[in-house]
């Protein structure tokens, strides 16, 4: 019964990323499959198919961290785009639901964070700079007053979210029924 949910929440995120990804692609916004919480549920239902809870832990940090981020963009004037509720609010659903079927890793935030630096380098290499895919070019829109260096922007937002990558991890293994896997 674990390996069909398991089977059936990969395919559902698999679906939730291809609706998501073909809106982008229908835009010509591919380069924005990049983002962070876009490539999520492509890892998530990879990870939940080959049943790796590695492959379902890293989505949900990610998630963790990037849905709040998401949020408070659109609350504050970004542009919603309606098929990304489902990368961000059914992907992270789903990783939860997974995570608490395979378990949460030890030391999948330090993975989480280097996978995300991995991330954040392939987008400055392929995509296009006035796109600041996972800010990876420059400080984003408005922020510039604050940090007026884009390494020292870019080594704060790495040092917050593997910290809550961090947080994320132990939360769940101490106070929910998430074991750690081995």
């Amino acid at each position: 019964m674990r390996g069909r949910r398991l089977e059936l929440w990969g395919a559902l995120a698999l679906l939730l990323y291809a609706l998501h990804a073909a809106n982008h692609i229908r835009r010509g916004e591919v380069h924005d499959l990049l983002w962070v919480c876009n490539v999520a549920p492509l890892i998530l239902g990879i990870g939940c198919l080959a049943r790796s809870a590695i492959g379902v832990a890293i989505p949900l940090l990610w998630l963790s961290f990037g849905t709040p981020l998401w949020l408070l963009d659109v609350l504050t004037g970004g542009e919603l785009i309606v098929t990304a509720i489902f990368t961000h609010v059914g992907g992270l659903a789903i990783s939860a639901l997974a995570v608490r079927t395979l378990g949460m890793p030890s030391g999948a935030w330090y993975k989480a964070a280097g996978a995300l630096g991995i991330l954040v380098g392939l987008s400055r290499v392929l995509t296009p700079r006035q796109y600041n895919v996972n800010v990876s070019f420059s400080v984003w829109a408005g922020w510039q007053a604050y940090f007026p260096s884009h390494v020292a922007y870019l080594g704060l937002l790495l040092a917050i979210s593997t910290s809550v990558f961090f947080v994320v991890e132990r939360l769940l293994v101490r106070f929910t029924s998430v074991s750690e896997a081995r």
